[in-house]
Order: structure tokens, then C-alpha cells, then sequence
């Protein structure tokens, strides 16, 4: 019942997509937004991912990642001079069940 309300509401998500790694969802990412990018754009972005993101959380499922692991992540590469400064920095987390 409450999962056809969800439904009916729009706010039903497939827990299976929840188990889509980093990895895979950047790559799916990446091919949606390259057309809209230039080429030195698209190659900064699977640079970045690949030498950032990838190594990290790549494995990681996205149902498993917090708003918490982002910013430590981000802080710690601030602090050992990896990045200049971190977007992350100043947002409010939310915590969502």
C-alpha cells in the first residue's frame, strides 16, 4: 500500500538504484552531460573522476554515501593542499532517513 502511494506521488525510488556504485554513476553522468560540453571540459571532468572521485568512492554504492563522507572528503583534501578550496565548506547538512 504505501509503496503504490509513493508510486502514485512520484516519490518512489528503486532501492536497485541505490546499489548504482560511484564509479557507474559517474560514467552515466558523464555520457548525458558530454554532448552540452566542450571537449577540454569533458576531459577535466574524467580527469577529475578518475583521479578524484574514483579512487575514493568509487566503489562505494550510492545508498551508502552521506552528506558526511562528502565533507570530510572534501575537508581533508583541503587540508593536505590536494584542492585550493572546497565547496562543500559553509553547507548546511541535512540528514534524511
Amino acid at each position: 500500500m504505501r509503496k503504490r502511494i509513493e508510486i502514485e506521488e512520484g516519490r518512489w525510488l528503486d532501492p536497485a538504484e541505490g546499489q548504482t556504485t560511484v564509479r557507474d554513476w559517474a560514467a552515466r553522468w558523464r555520457a548525458a552531460v558530454a554532448p552540452q560540453l566542450e571537449h577540454t571540459t569533458q576531459a577535466s571532468y574524467r580527469s577529475l573522476i578518475n583521479s578524484r572521485s574514483n579512487p575514493v568512492l568509487g566503489n562505494r554504492e550510492l545508498s551508502s554515501l552521506r552528506p558526511i563522507t562528502v565533507t570530510q572528503i572534501m575537508a581533508s583534501a583541503l587540508d593536505n593542499d590536494l584542492i585550493s578550496q572546497t565547496l562543500c565548506r559553509g553547507v548546511r547538512l541535512r540528514m534524511t532517513c
